[in-house]
């Protein structure tokens, strides 16, 4: 994962070509632009802020772009706070033994912090599993996307965000199994409840064990 003192430069620039704020200090003032800078990097560096939620957060401002230079900041770590307390993301802790404790009552993963994504279309002919394990939303999930961002970046790219599962931008994936909202561990506003379904169906536990990450 890139330290936000290596993107920084670069999502400043977009999120003014954004919204040509005219009341941003010019590069030339190198000492008040430092200042500038390293006011945002804080902020984001504090709050564990990555470029893909930092664009997002811009993009999302374009209908209610923000009018004077102070409002920028306070604009984009509010709506990804919006879109973290939405998908449930917790903040990432310092030991994964405090993470996991902090994540006891997740409904996705029981702690695991691996949930399971189900494939719209599996196809054994394409190499789409029925199943994969995503990085949970939880302390211990996020904790886990870290350490598999810093040291393992192969790894990273193979194992989905669940995030993105449950905000259905992670294409053929969903939070339960097809056809079945119901069976979501958080359903879906729209998910009609159903019947009890006279066969047992696994429980969260024990599809996390299937999962279950080696320390």
């Amino acid at each position: 994962m890139a330290r936000v003192r290596q993107w920084i430069g670069g999502f400043l620039k977009r999120h003014k070509a954004r919204f040509d704020p005219r009341d941003w200090p010019p590069v030339e003032e190198a000492e008040d632009y430092r200042v500038f800078v390293e006011m945002w990097l804080t902020a984001f560096a504090t709050r564990e802020v990555v470029e893909a939620e930092a664009d997002e957060a811009s993009r999302a401002l374009g209908p209610t772009p923000p009018n004077f230079r102070r409002e920028h900041l306070p604009m984009v770590l509010a709506t990804i706070e919006a879109s973290r307390q939405r998908r449930g993301v917790q903040p990432v802790t310092s030991t994964r033994e405090a993470a996991r404790d902090a994540s006891r009552d997740c409904p996705h993963c029981g702690s695991e912090g691996l949930a399971v994504a189900w494939a719209e279309c599996p196809d054994a002919a394409r190499r789409i599993p029925e199943t994969v394990a995503a990085h949970c939303v939880c302390a211990h999930g996020r904790f886990i996307r870290k350490i598999h961002a810093e040291k393992s970046p192969e790894m990273l790219r193979r194992i989905p965000d669940f995030g993105e599962v449950l905000d259905r931008v992670k294409p053929g994936w969903l939070p339960h199994p097809p056809g079945r909202p119901e069976l979501a561990a958080v359903p879906d506003d729209d998910s009609v409840p159903m019947e009890t379904d006279p066969v047992r169906a696994i429980t969260r536990a024990e599809i996390a064990a299937m999962f279950r990450p080696t320390d």
